[in-house]
């Protein structure tokens, strides 16, 4: 039974690869794996631009490097539970994915690994991951949210550069590095970070947001003012024109510029958006 497919098997990118069998490959649009396989080689299926469907056997442990490069027709990816790293460039430039499942049990995203996946517009990464590499979701132009979970410990340099509709990002109080540029050119982020962290320092230094009162976080973003933080720091005196309604309700102003999803009960933070003329 066959166990592993080699590097380069399927590649429209392997090297002296005649031009009539780069161009059958590039047309193959599915492709079934059997159970037997425990390894794909890197770069196995780079630039077979036609592909739209592949399961990835349970028994893969590791997307290695460049496996899917290039693949700009393959919709979202069913990882397995079992797999432990995602490669460098391992989905790089896969256009036609709009959302991405990172299965728990996953502990690095490698370099570029998600990189140029134009139409990915949400993921959600699970508290197992340590380390997101450099330039991980760079240029995924229609990302506008990011979940990262507590136990991320590294954000690599431009990990979410150019990333020009991504809203939202909470950074855990697990980071204790994030690289160069991890945000360039993300004009309209909202940065959450918790009082005292290092992501609270990191977004300081780089003039990402200002803080007020403990762990509130504000900024000016589009003519609304982004608060965030746990409810209990809010008071009259701190933000006069702002009543309590509740314990467990948002704070309202006169003139709300924009409705906010539920609280999280776990963490009791969430965006709320004010019109300056309220304040």
């Amino acid at each position: 039974s066959v166990s592993e497919i080699t590097a380069y098997a399927f590649s429209t990118e392997k090297p002296r690869r005649k031009r009539d069998a780069r161009e059958r490959l590039e047309k193959i649009s599915s492709v079934l794996l059997p159970d037997t396989i425990t390894r794909i080689g890197e770069y196995a299926f780079s630039g077979c631009k036609g592909l739209r469907e592949v399961n990835l056997p349970t028994m893969v442990r590791v997307i290695e490097r460049g496996v899917f490069r290039g693949c700009e027709s393959l919709r979202e990816p069913l990882i397995p539970e079992g797999v432990t790293a995602i490669g460098d460039s391992a989905f790089e430039d896969c256009f036609s994915f709009e959302s991405l499942t990172v299965p728990k049990g996953i502990c690095s995203i490698g370099v570029s690994a998600f990189s140029g996946c134009l139409l990915l517009s949400k993921i959600d990464l699970p508290n197992t991951v340590l380390d997101i590499g450099d330039f991980s979701f760079s240029g995924d132009v229609n990302l506008t949210e990011a979940r990262l979970q507590e136990g991320i410990t590294s954000i690599g340099a431009y990990a979410f550069a150019f990333d020009k509709k991504l809203a939202k990002i909470t950074v855990p109080k697990s980071v204790t590095a994030i690289g160069d540029s991890a945000f360039l050119e993300c004009e309209n982020l909202t940065l959450s970070v918790y009082g005292g962290s290092y992501a609270e320092q990191y977004a300081k230094e780089n003039g990402i947001l200002g803080t007020t009162k403990e762990n509130w976080i504000m900024k000016m973003h589009e003519g609304n003012l982004v608060l965030t933080g746990p409810l209990s720091i809010a008071s009259r005196e701190a933000f006069p024109n702002v009543a309590t309604v509740s314990p467990k309700e948002f704070l309202l102003c006169a003139h709300v510029s924009q409705s906010v999803s539920s609280i999280s009960t776990a963490l009791q933070e969430e965006f709320i958006m004010y019109s300056p003329s309220s304040l």
